[in-house]
Parts: C-alpha cells; structure tokens; sequence
C-alpha cells in the first residue's frame, strides 16, 4: 500500500469489545503499538502519547513508524457543513480485497459442534393453601435445595 508513519485504529471492535485488531496489525507489520491513547503528539521521528490506564494517565514514547489505537478522548469531532457532507457522498470509495493485498486469510479456529445448554426444571407448583403458606413452601424447598440459605 505503501509507506506510512503512523496508523491509527479504534480502541475496540462492537463485536466483542476485544481490543485486538490494532496491536495484531501492529504484530504483523512488525511495529510498536501504543494502545488506548487519549492525546498525541509528533516529535521528528518519534510520538509522545498519553494513554489511559485504569486508574492513571500514562506518557510514553515510539519511534516511527507505529500504530496507535485511540480512545474518544482523542478528539471532539465537528459536524461538518451540508456542502461537504453531500461532496463527500461523490468521493469514490477505495475497496481492497484480501487478494488485492497479496493475503490469503485462513481462519484459525474451526467449529467442531456447538450444543446448546439443557436446563431441566423440576416443575414443581404449589397449589395449596393461601399466599403467605405458598411462599413459606417455596423458601422452604429452596432452601432444601440449596439455592437460598436462611438468616
């Protein structure tokens, strides 16, 4: 595709939330990742960026090139004019095919059988006696059965 300094990725994917596809395409290029970053800078050939951690902001350095996934902190994003939104619906669109790119993907996980968990329930029903006997039955049996514990 040709050369780059920096690339940048979304902190996570919606499907799982894994946060892999940056740092693997970074493991494949064979370049530094910096993940969840909130603010970067360029620096000559390096990049300074805060990323966040759980409970702290951390500063680090890579050289270039690298690749950064960012949190939404990154930015606060602008809503553009309607004269660009409707230019931008006329700007072709470059798609690139695995083949296109010189990959052959194969995927490493393969389905063997998926079986779905079987609940049986006991169906059992009270029927006799007033409400307040009802629920009295019903702490007792879950309590014989382990499921509650009595004060």
């Amino acid at each position: 595709m040709g050369n780059y300094d920096i690339i940048i990725a979304g902190e996570a994917t919606i499907d799982g939330y894994t946060s892999q596809v940056g740092p693997r395409v970074a493991a494949e290029l064979g370049i530094p990742v910096i993940s969840f970053v909130r603010e970067l800078k360029v620096e000559g050939n390096k990049v300074v960026a805060k990323r966040d951690l759980e409970e702290a902001v951390q500063t680090v350095e890579a050289q270039l090139p690298v690749l950064v996934t960012v949190t939404r902190e990154i930015n606060v994003p602008r809503i553009p004019p309607l004269l660009q939104i409707r230019a931008a619906m006329k700007k072709p669109i470059n798609r690139f095919s695995f083949a296109d790119l010189g990959i052959s993907v194969k995927s490493p996980v393969e389905v063997g059988n998926i079986t779905p968990i079987q609940v049986k329930r006991k169906g059992v029903i009270i029927k006799e006696g007033s409400v307040d006997e009802k629920v009295e039955k019903l702490v007792q049996a879950l309590i014989q059965e382990g499921i509650i514990t009595p004060r």
